[in-house]
């Protein structure tokens, strides 16, 4: 957790507040990761949460979950598909 020490959670992001001038754009987003990561299987958000949000490898998260490493792979994997496909179904509904 020492290498961590720079992580910024989701729970904490709200009381974060934004420095730069496009902070309502970056909220927006957040906002949507955050709702497309709770549209998730727990199984498959975990892996992302801990490698995308916490930075820990591959094996770092097969061990803390007890899985083969592929199989967090695989996961990650279907867990990135399915944010890119409510990505692009909010992308689509905007354009209309």
């Amino acid at each position: 957790m020492e290498k961590n020490k720079y992580v910024t959670y989701i729970a904490d992001y709200e009381e974060v507040k934004m420095p730069s001038s496009n902070w309502t754009k970056e909220w927006e987003t957040k906002s949507m990761v955050l709702s497309m990561l709770n549209e998730l299987e727990e199984k498959i958000k975990l892996p992302i949460i801990l490698k995308y949000i916490q930075g820990l490898k591959i094996n770092e998260i097969a061990k803390i979950l007890e899985l083969n490493p592929n199989t967090v792979k695989s996961r990650l994997a279907f867990g990135k598909a399915k944010m890119k496909q409510s990505y692009e179904e909010v992308q689509k509904e905007a354009r209309l």
